[in-house]
């Protein structure tokens, strides 16, 4: 018999793992629920790290406004806060990529085998609203985000499964590897039955993540050849 050519899906998160928005997200929330409700700060007290936007919207309904959405409202404001998001994003003077993220993901996109999707909890347009900025769209043809599922676990398998049709290629569960900045991306990982990658480029410290047991831990992307020793990606 032939030997199978190695076959690797990278699944990346998206904030404080690709790029950084400088608050854009949170404020564009707050802008979304003041001008809907007449609630101002909506998130505060709230963390959203991690968590997928429906979820957020869920929880300023349910600890800020006291109720649950009617039938239809939540889908209402998935469907109309892309455009309280894209003034924001655009106007963001903390935005930035994460360092050496485009060199990395340039190098990952030319490796035979390998290939590249999301799995965020952003909306789809979200997302890709964040990602235009800095022209990173190019590397993920494909993804999972929250427009799928509110649910973490479920929104990674609606990814790898949409990424299997959009490649024409099958991928097993040891050969998913999803990269993410916080303990959730881990769960979610783990929870999938996927192989977790965590990287310390966003706001939670190293030893949290790594006191969350990933597969896999990286300081950063300043050494791409570390990557792909350690995830053998060649």
């Amino acid at each position: 018999m032939g030997r199978v050519p190695k076959r690797k899906l990278l699944v990346f998160d998206l904030d404080g793992t690709l790029l950084v928005t400088g608050g854009a997200g949170k404020r564009a929330i707050e802008d979304l629920f003041l001008k809907q409700y007449g609630l101002a700060g909506a998130l505060e007290g709230i963390e959203g790290r991690g968590k997928t936007d429906p979820a957020i919207f869920l929880e300023v309904f349910e600890r800020k406004m006291k109720r649950h959405p009617r039938p239809g409202e939540l889908r209402h404001l998935t469907r109309i806060f892309p455009s309280f998001l894209k003034p924001r994003v655009r106007a963001s003077r903390g935005y930035r990529m994460i360092d050496g993220i485009k060199d990395f993901l340039r190098m990952l996109s030319r490796l035979p085998g390998v290939y590249l999707a999301l799995g965020t909890g952003n909306l789809e347009k979200g997302a890709r609203i964040k990602l235009s900025r800095s022209k990173l769209n190019r590397f993920f043809p494909v993804g999972g985000f929250s427009t799928d599922s509110i649910k973490r676990p479920e929104l990674l398998r609606k990814g790898v499964a949409k990424a299997m049709r959009h490649y024409r290629r099958r991928f097993r569960k040891h050969e998913v590897f999803i990269i993410g900045d916080t303990r959730r991306d881990i769960a979610a990982a783990r929870a999938c039955g996927y192989r977790s990658v965590a990287v310390a480029t966003g706001p939670v410290s190293g030893s949290e993540l790594r006191a969350a047991k990933p597969d896999f831990y990286f300081n950063d992307y300043a050494s791409p050849q570390r990557w792909i020793k350690r995830l053998k990606l060649v």
